[in-house]
């Protein structure tokens, strides 16, 4: 009951956080002069963004850390594979905007399937680098602060 309250909470802030992304987006999109070379920071920043959307999940899934030690972990599994990372925010980009008669079928099931795949392979990476698992990393922290 309490991980689905947390799980909740951390997908009401990713959507938070995604419409004022687009409301800035959207504000600074008409805008002249130097203020629009803010859309360009808004560009990196969204990128950011995407990312930390996709892996936060299969991170909170895998490992019991602190509330804000997810987004960190997240940005860690992107950061040791960015070539699949970008491959995935590309797949998954393909699949919103031109694959949208086939979204409905495939729904959330195969696109979870991808992301999941994709972050368990960085989890291997990361345990094969380290010699220990980044479960076992970040319950230790987590023990620590208790």
């Amino acid at each position: 009951r309490v991980d689905f309250w947390r799980a909740n909470g951390l997908g009401w802030i990713l959507i938070a956080a995604g419409f004022v992304l687009q409301a800035d987006f959207r504000f600074f999109e008409h805008s002249s002069g130097p203020i629009k070379l803010l859309v360009w920071l808004l560009f990196v920043v969204f990128f950011f963004f995407a990312i930390l959307s996709i892996y936060i999940f299969p991170v909170y899934v895998h490992v019991q850390a602190r509330f804000f030690q997810y987004f960190r972990l997240a940005f860690i599994i992107a950061a040791v594979q960015p070539f699949k990372t970008i491959f995935l925010l590309v797949l998954l980009l393909f699949v919103t905007f031109y694959v949208r008669g086939i979204l409905p079928i495939l729904c959330v099931s195969v696109v979870g399937y991808l992301v999941m795949r994709v972050a368990y392979s960085g989890f291997a990476k990361i345990e094969k680098r380290t010699g220990t698992t980044l479960i076992a990393q970040a319950t230790a922290e987590f023990e620590e602060e208790k």
